[in-house]
């Protein structure tokens, strides 16, 4: 299985609680996937082709927010082709001539951090794709229309991701290359478990770089201390993405950015980019109340 399949089975099993959230969702479906057709005089939405788990994630939408029970091979009747198109606030269904719904979106479905979740989430399942990051790094939704890249572009800005944007062959792509927030735009549609292989990837091709740049070193020493570093920066990155590291304690949050900063430092060269230097032993004792924290994080999350 690809990586890019690996995230999208992982945030197929997430759910839209909020209604509001729901109909962010449907518009990523709306706008990347749709396509008007004029049956008898009359427009009707159409959900062009997508995967069985894909197309079930969109009935659900369908059925939980605006109660269309019944699709006739993914074509909904006017009627209910006008209702949905009014329940996400665009334009009058029939008066949409050039088939660009995008041009017609309202961006107050996508007004707060949740919903732009939301969107991009659905998004990246109809479209997006992440290269194998044990190859290279790229996160990228690919779109027809200029007016829905601009959007895309925005929510990743909106998130202090910069997303650049790329025309050819007809579609426009918006993309991230940069190693750390490609794993960060995977974190943000939610596929948490994704998101710790990308990290692990990405800090042993990180660590393997500078092995190989460094010819005078204890091979075993490194090894120990790079494994220690990967464990701990993978319970800082569980308690952010669970609490935020900004709800610890100072000392914790202190000593849990200097680890994200530096992976692979030994403790006691940690310890010395602190503000107030701090010894090898007191780094160890504050890496291992990080380690109860994620601890109970992790039983908390299984108990669920």
């Amino acid at each position: 299985m690809s990586f890019s399949k690996e995230i999208k089975s992982e945030i197929l099993l997430l759910n839209e609680k909020s209604r509001h959230d729901r109909l962010a969702a449907l518009s990523a479906f709306v706008l990347f996937s749709g396509k008007l057709m004029k049956i008898d005089g009359k427009s009707r939405f159409f959900l062009d082709t997508l995967s069985d788990p894909i197309f079930s994630k969109y009935f659900t939408l369908l059925k939980k927010t605006i109660n269309i029970n019944s699709i006739d091979d993914r074509l909904l009747t006017a009627e209910t082709s006008k209702n949905l198109f009014e329940a996400l606030r665009l334009k009058d269904i029939d008066s949409i001539e050039d088939g660009n719904i995008a041009k017609h979106f309202s961006r107050k479905l996508i007004d707060d951090s949740s919903s732009k979740k939301a969107f991009l989430r659905n998004a990246f399942l109809i479209s997006g794709s992440v290269t194998d990051p044990n190859k290279s790094y790229m996160f990228s939704i690919v779109v027809k229309e200029k007016e829905l890249a601009d959007i895309v572009q925005d929510i990743f800005s909106f998130f202090e991701l910069n997303a650049k944007v790329s025309f050819t062959a007809g579609n426009f792509t918006v993309y991230i290359k940069d190693s750390t927030e490609v794993g960060e735009a995977v974190a943000l549609i939610g596929a948490s478990k994704a998101y710790l292989s990308f990290e692990n990837v990405r800090i042993l091709k990180e660590i393997s770089s500078n092995v190989n740049r460094t010819v005078n070193c204890d091979t075993y020493n490194i090894g120990k201390s790079v494994n220690a570093g990967l464990l701990q920066v993978e319970d800082i990155k569980l308690i952010d993405s669970k609490i935020g590291l900004e709800n610890l304690p100072g000392t914790l949050q202190d000593i849990a950015n200097a680890r994200l900063q530096n992976p692979t430092l030994p403790l006691a060269e940690l310890g010395g980019k602190l503000e107030k230097p701090l010894s090898k032993s007191g780094v160890n004792h504050r890496m291992m109340r990080l380690r109860e924290i994620a601890k109970g994080l992790r039983i908390e999350s299984s108990e669920v």
